[in-house]
């Protein structure tokens, strides 16, 4: 959009002489539509992902809990317990971190395409 609006822009005297206005205003727009509902749907990934993570913060311990149970066939102890939840507060802040950093990874990917 930027550099249709900088061609639009170095161009004027031919745009007004013709009275292409309208035409130029509507591309300019279809391509911002675009843009909003790339933003959006960027967005949306964004708010899934985060709920996503935080929902796994919480369902990977019951998990672990219920598959050590049922692998060693006989009921947790609270040795067992808070050790295990010790390791996962521990790994927590790194889990939690996470999709910001895929997120920062696939915008510098874009940018450098963009150089």
């Amino acid at each position: 959009r930027g550099a249709l609006v900088a061609r639009i822009l170095k161009n004027i005297k031919l745009v007004k002489s013709q009275a292409a206005e309208d035409g130029v205003l509507g591309s300019i727009y279809a391509l911002r539509r675009s843009e909003l509902r790339a933003v959006l749907q960027k967005q949306t990934l964004w708010g899934l992902c985060y709920c996503l993570t935080n929902a796994s913060l919480v369902l990977s311990p019951v998990a672990c809990f219920g598959v050590y149970s049922l692998l060693n066939h006989r009921p947790l102890d609270t040795a067992t317990v808070f050790s295990a939840l010790v390791w996962f507060n521990t790994i927590r802040t790194p889990l939690y971190n996470f999709p910001a950093f895929c997120y920062a990874v696939i915008d510098c990917r874009v940018s450098f395409r963009r150089l």
